[in-house]
């Protein structure tokens, strides 16, 4: 069996207009592993060697949480770079900061039975400047809490209140290498 092997394919006529780009890799981790936490916790991870530093890495999750709660509580996706929050939204007014949606149940009446269900969808660019393996990862953390009865989960995209699941399903992390 005959194999080419290349480190890119560019179009005869080059990139246009000084565009860079053209995917090296890709790295995908996918999971059905039930995550039911009531504080914060890692989700997923995927490790990736970049064969330039001067590479981008596509970031890419995609999975369902659900929360039980009677009592307020919200939540934040943060991804990481090893143990580096990366992606932050803007640091203003002391406001917590995620890299993805937050989502959550303020000011629930104890004893109510709010249990959302929420899609997270979230793609970023990263620029590690390293030939050197590094591991990504997205968690799931707490930044207000007006009670302790909440419980997230991952994996899951729905709740009926009394402990029963709807529906389960997985999540996924895939990373993409870039050339720059």
């Amino acid at each position: 069996m005959s194999q080419i092997k290349v480190d890119s394919i560019v179009p005869r006529g080059g990139l246009s207009g000084g565009a860079s780009g053209g995917i090296i890799q890709t790295v995908h981790a996918f999971s059905t592993t039930k995550i039911e936490t009531s504080s914060d916790a890692d989700i997923i991870s995927a490790t990736i060697t970049p064969s330039s530093s001067s590479s981008k890495i596509l970031f890419m999750y995609n999975g369902n949480v659900a929360q039980e709660s009677t009592e307020g509580r919200e939540w934040a996706f943060i991804a990481y770079r090893g143990s580096t929050q990366i992606r932050l939204g803007r640091d203003e007014n002391s406001n917590s900061r995620a890299t993805f949606q937050a989502f959550g149940t303020d000011n629930v009446a104890v004893g109510s039975n709010n249990n959302g269900s929420y899609t997270i969808t979230g793609i970023l660019v990263d620029e590690p400047n390293t030939t050197s393996a590094v591991t990504y990862k997205l968690a799931i953390e707490q930044f207000y809490t007006s009670g302790t009865t909440a419980i997230v989960k991952i994996g899951e995209s729905g709740w009926d209140g009394t402990g029963i699941e709807q529906v389960t399903n997985g999540y996924s992390l895939t990373l993409m290498e870039i050339s720059g």
